[in-house]
């Protein structure tokens, strides 16, 4: 076969679909840990509330005034993982100014998280543990809390704002796949249960986008989530995008997927194709 025509087979090669989700990240978490028993969940987590003390922490469910940074540590064990994390930063640097630098940004990678409470809804209660889940979390800050934005449409204004989101995005494909820094020892992941060799599976987190207070690009976020996906969706099992919220759900899954949707209009593509848990689609869009 020509170059020609291997370099058009792999345009139009059709690669996996981002799951966009209405489900917040946690409960989208908790949902595909019945889904892959035996895979490495990988969740993405993105920190809005730091100190303002100097040392710049990220806070925790007690200081936080986000409800879902404050859900985050309230549910699971991140805070051990967070402290740890704070201590670590040297030479004058602070969480607060590596997760959210503009250029060359940091996330760090916390392993062995446990989701121990249940959802708001049902009054935080405390899961049995057969019940709890563990994951790796991987926290990441913004580059721009309130980023300025184009005229129509929520999309980034300034190119630097572009790029910064795109190097953040590929730092966490290379983080979830990253052995050694998920601690994926052997032939068992963090919680023991893991066979070698399985895919991991990521979920991103991207609630919180249409906040009054702080309003994100969520056009801009949609299309560089586009790009990611060619670039790594077939590197997982599975990728989720957790919104939190139907809207943005619907934008995502709407952006993000458009060839997919275009191509099995076209007869070109069955969702059968892809090695998938078939319950995957049933998660609520």
């Amino acid at each position: 076969q020509s170059m020609s025509g291997v370099d058009a087979a792999v345009e139009h090669r059709q690669v996996p679909p981002l799951v966009c989700t209405r489900l917040p990240p946690l409960d989208a978490t908790i949902a595909l840990r019945r889904l892959y028993p035996r895979h490495l969940l990988v969740m993405s987590f993105e920190a809005t509330d730091f100190a303002e003390d100097g040392g710049g922490a990220v806070l925790g469910a007690a200081d936080a005034r986000s409800a879902s940074q404050q859900e985050v540590f309230l549910r699971t064990s991140l805070g051990y993982n967070n402290r740890a994390a704070a201590v670590l930063c040297g030479g004058g640097a602070t969480p607060r100014g590596l997760l959210t630098a503009q250029e060359s940004p940091y996330i760090y990678a916390a392993p062995r998280v446990a989701i121990f409470r249940g959802p708001a809804g049902e009054g935080y209660p405390f899961l049995d543990e057969r019940e709890q889940t563990v994951i790796n979390v991987l926290v990441s800050g913004r580059g721009a809390q309130r980023p300025e934005l184009q005229k129509h449409g929520e999309y980034l204004s300034r190119k630097e704002d572009v790029v910064s989101l795109m190097e953040r995005l590929q730092l966490l494909a290379h983080a979830a796949l990253d052995p050694e820094l998920m601690q994926v020892d052997g032939e068992t992941d963090v919680d023991g249960q893991l066979a070698q060799g399985r895919k991991p599976v990521l979920i991103i987190a991207a609630n919180n986008l249409a906040h009054a207070g702080a309003p994100q690009p969520r056009h801009s976020i949609a299309l560089a989530l586009k790009s990611w996906r060619q670039l790594h969706a077939e590197k997982f099992e599975a990728v989720v995008v957790a919104s939190g919220d139907l809207s943005t759900a619907q934008l995502m899954d709407k952006f993000v997927n458009v060839d997919v949707y275009a191509s099995a209009l076209e007869g070109a593509t069955r969702l059968c194709e892809w090695p998938w848990e078939p319950s995957l689609l049933g998660l609520p869009v």
